[in-house]
């Protein structure tokens, strides 16, 4: 929602990672934008019924930062090496300026380059 359909998010609890994706994005000609994911993001899934709960329902809620917090607690040490891109945007009902109708795929060339750099060695 707070992007739209044009932008992917990244969010990382790694800066110069995350950073590194923006970049990766901007070389691939797709748009990506850094959203915040804190480990203050974490602390607000806590339940009273289960290890944690899914969704935080609080005034101020960051659903989108609370969301890739669930997805970090199932990444080796606290997701601090890892990055989460939301492609919710891959999908276009109908064209515009930017894009045509249907998949556009938008986001698969970051997620190969970054894989690149890592194979490679490079980040």
């Amino acid at each position: 929602m707070a992007l739209g359909r044009d932008y992917n998010a990244v969010f990382s609890m790694n800066e110069t990672l995350a950073q590194s994706t923006v970049q990766a994005a901007r070389a691939e000609f797709e748009k990506a934008w850094h959203l915040p994911l804190e480990p203050f993001h974490v602390g607000q899934l806590t339940s009273s019924f289960a290890d944690m709960a899914n969704i935080h329902g609080g005034e101020g809620m960051a659903g989108a930062s609370t969301a890739a917090a669930f997805l970090s607690r199932f990444v080796p040490e606290s997701g601090r090496q890892w990055v989460h891109m939301d492609l919710s945007g891959s999908y276009q009902k109908s064209a515009n300026d930017l894009w045509a109708a249907g998949g556009k795929g938008h986001g698969v060339r970051t997620i190969a380059a970054m894989l690149a750099r890592v194979c490679e060695g490079t980040d």
